[in-house]
């Protein structure tokens, strides 16, 4: 079956990302520098994904992945001064931070917020009611490109529309954010149309509020979007993790994509009657390696769940994580002075 991941840790092994921002905010590596630490990070990430059918592009970020894409859909603060539709790593540093390297000028930085329930924050988009999007970066489509020139087969990760409206806050009046929705897929549309272009051939877009209680609103509004989203030229997964389905089961798994990814540690209650009542032109993503703990999985049990789901689904079963590995970015090689026991 097709193995891979929603996401791999961009730390490094040795919290090389950490160090390099660091570096570079007192002023002892160039901009330049830090880029060429932030390729050496992203190679050492796929290679460490190597063995599977696809290496994961987009979830490399020196800061946050909901911030870069932000500045991906051209959502900054009218406070953080940049040129319209080229925003670089100094807006995304001015939106996280306030300030950038050898900028004096010091802006209000946009408020942080916990990733659901993990330890996680991320940088809350901020929306205008008569909010435009618009492509302002290249990162994600250099990435593609980068990922390419070193022989990997790339899936490229963006947060799903409507959890991005979800998270997202509203800037001055209070107003329906849903009310943004149809010109931010018409954005989200032409983002991938230029990855199908570079060659990609699936994008993964994750929608974790599928895990909270959501209105009968919100439901429509991941039908209406997924409808308006499906795209001729490039595959889409849509991605749930952090919990079971619940109420929102039945609307998830109707969505017009090519496939579904389910958390099967959290959702374990839930995999037979999904994979019993799952429809015949989708894939199936189960996530049965926890993605949020350090500890070995038991591959006897796993083993069993994805045999049951493979007589049924047969090549229509992926294998992945039950969530992105970002929240558990720890090698065990590394580890010198821990108890055998453990």
């Amino acid at each position: 079956m097709t193995a891979h991941i929603l996401g791999f840790p961009r730390i490094g092994a040795k919290r090389e990302m950490k160090k390099a921002v660091e570096s570079y905010w007192k002023g002892k590596i160039s901009l330049a520098e830090l880029n060429d630490h932030g390729k050496s990070i992203r190679k050492f990430m796929w290679q460490q994904q190597s063995s599977l059918d696809y290496v994961q592009v987009g979830d490399f970020a020196w800061y946050d992945h909901v911030l870069n894409l932000s500045a991906l859909l051209g959502v900054i603060p009218e406070r953080v001064s940049y040129e319209k539709g080229k925003a670089d790593l100094g807006t995304i540093f001015k939106m996280g931070r306030g300030r950038t390297p050898g900028d004096d000028q010091e802006v209000a930085a946009s408020s942080m917020k916990k990733w659901f329930d993990t330890n996680y924050h991320y940088i809350t988009p901020e929306l205008k009611e008569n909010q435009e999007f618009e492509i302002s970066t290249n990162f994600l489509f250099e990435e593609i490109e980068e990922a390419k020139q070193l022989g990997h087969k790339p899936k490229v990760f963006l947060v799903g529309p409507v959890t991005y409206l979800y998270l997202a806050k509203c800037v001055g009046e209070n107003f329906d954010k849903l009310s943004l929705l149809d010109k931010l897929v018409d954005t989200y549309n032409t983002i991938l149309n230029k990855t199908a272009d570079l060659g990609v051939e699936w994008v993964q877009l994750d929608e974790p509020i599928c895990s909270l209680s959501l209105s009968a609103e919100w439901q429509q509004a991941l039908k209406k979007c997924y409808q308006k989203i499906s795209n001729e030229k490039v595959k889409i997964l849509v991605a749930n993790y952090f919990g079971e389905l619940r109420d929102n089961k039945e609307t998830l798994i109707s969505l017009d994509v090519d496939a579904i990814h389910i958390d099967a540690v959290r959702g374990e209650k839930e995999i037979d009657g999904i994979v019993a009542n799952f429809p015949q032109d989708k894939i199936l993503s189960i996530g049965i390696i926890n993605g949020r703990n350090i500890w070995k999985n038991d591959l006897s049990k796993s083993y069993q769940i994805l045999k049951k789901a493979k007589d049924s689904l047969g090549d229509r079963l992926w294998v992945s994580g039950s969530c992105s590995l970002l929240h558990s970015p720890v090698d065990l090689s590394l580890e010198q002075k821990m108890d055998s026991n453990i």
